[in-house]
Formats: C-alpha cells, structure tokens, sequence
C-alpha cells in the first residue's frame, strides 16, 4: 500500500490541518528524527544524495502539520478528522 500523507504532529486545543509546501516539506523530512542519518548511512549516501532523495520523497507526497488535542478522549474524533482530510484533498 502507497503512502498517501505525511502528518507532522503538534499538541493545541483543536484539530486543524496546515499543509506544508515548498522547501519546508524537504526541512520537515530533514529534520526528522536519528532514524532517517540510519537509514542514510546504510544506503551509502553522501549529503548530496540524501539531498536528491527527500526532494523525491518531498515532491511525491502530500505533507500536513496536524495540530490535535493530546486528550485520548478525542482519539476518535481525530481520526475521523484525518480521514475527513485525507478524502478532501487526496492529491500531492
């Protein structure tokens, strides 16, 4: 199954969506956490190359900042707000 989105996660009082466009979704892959140097070092790839390769990743798929409560009470309702998005706007 293809990826179909990126979340970014961030804690506030309500759900809201921010898409993430421009060289911010390249920052925000970049930025990701120790696993993503891992996988870099494995595959060999100098910066340049792992540049290349979030530049794909980047320009393929849709990436959105999602701010929701951190209240497991609104689980479902986040979820559902999720799927309410990803249905609206399907496209990279």
């Amino acid at each position: 199954m293809p990826l179909e989105r990126i979340f970014y996660l961030d804690a506030g009082d309500a759900v809201s969506f921010e898409a993430i466009s421009g060289a911010r979704r390249v920052a925000c892959l970049n930025e990701d956490h120790y696993t993503a140097q891992l996988y870099a070092l494995a595959r060999g790839q100098d910066r340049a190359e792992r540049l290349r390769h979030l530049g794909a990743i980047a320009s393929r798929i849709p990436m959105d900042r999602l701010v929701r409560p951190l209240d497991t009470r609104n689980f479902a309702a986040t979820t559902a707000a999720i799927a309410a998005h990803i249905k609206q706007d399907p496209s990279p």
